[in-house]
């Protein structure tokens, strides 16, 4: 009693279908793999609905829903590691300037006194000679 059951399209549809997957798959320039590794399914389920042979228990819908998901998904995951990234660089800028800007500072100032201090000095030894 196990029938199987009916495609919700028609094969031309399905093939049509496929090459609209295929199109997207290669604009977000993934494998057959990557895709499916994305969308938990195997390489095999991946090429056999770019060839417009879509499960029995897929329809076209369903197909749509699941590589939506597995966009989002992936595009989430690229903002999230952007974040990440953008967050890491921040932390490492400000340990760099909590730890080198104090000393940097402080030299500067230094430099600064002594160089005032010189310039002091000739005015001095200037002002003396007239």
């Amino acid at each position: 009693m196990n029938t199987p059951l009916p495609q919700a399209t028609t094969p031309s549809a399905n093939i049509a279908f496929g090459e609209m997957i295929r199109r997207l798959r290669k604009q977000l320039n993934l494998t057959q793999a990557k895709a499916a590794e994305m969308l938990d399914v195997s390489s095999q389920w991946i090429s056999n609905c770019e060839r417009g042979i879509l499960p029995s228990a897929v329809s076209q819908a369903g197909a749509i829903a699941i590589f939506r998901a597995a966009i989002q998904r992936a595009n989430k995951d690229a903002v999230d590691k952007a974040q990440a990234e953008h967050d890491a660089h921040r932390a490492a800028d400000a340990a760099y300037a909590e730890r080198y800007s104090p000393s940097i500072s402080a030299s500067v100032q230094a430099a600064r006194a002594r160089y005032l201090k010189r310039q002091e000095e000739i005015a001095q030894q200037n002002g003396r000679r007239d």
